[in-house]
């Protein structure tokens, strides 16, 4: 699993430097909460994919990870709308348009 960790550090990294600039955030106008939550739908969602990038890579036949390419991009699409629209009928009058911007 070494090949994740690019993805790792890349995650660890940006939920840190959300956590040490809340308050320059919030001054923005960009709840950190927001942007942590969505740090982790995408690191989930990308790892996910990134496995699936793997075997597909692996497969012999080519189509089988043009497939798999567009597959995991549709789902990364569909994910990141399902969780916006979650957000949205939560947060009802209360949602940070800024931080749903910096998270995808």
């Amino acid at each position: 699993m070494k090949f994740l960790a690019p993805i790792l550090v890349i995650f660890i990294v940006l939920e840190a430097v959300f956590l040490l600039l809340a308050a320059v955030l919030l001054v923005w106008g960009i709840d950190y909460r927001v942007l942590m939550s969505g740090n982790v739908l995408l690191f989930a969602v990308t790892t996910i994919s990134f496995m699936l990038y793997i075997k597909g890579l692996r497969n012999q036949n080519p189509h089988a990870f043009v497939r798999v390419m567009v597959g995991s991009m549709l789902v990364k699409f569909f994910v990141c709308l399902v969780a916006v629209m979650i957000y949205g009928m939560i947060a009802r009058a209360a949602v940070n348009r800024n931080g749903i911007l910096g998270c995808f």
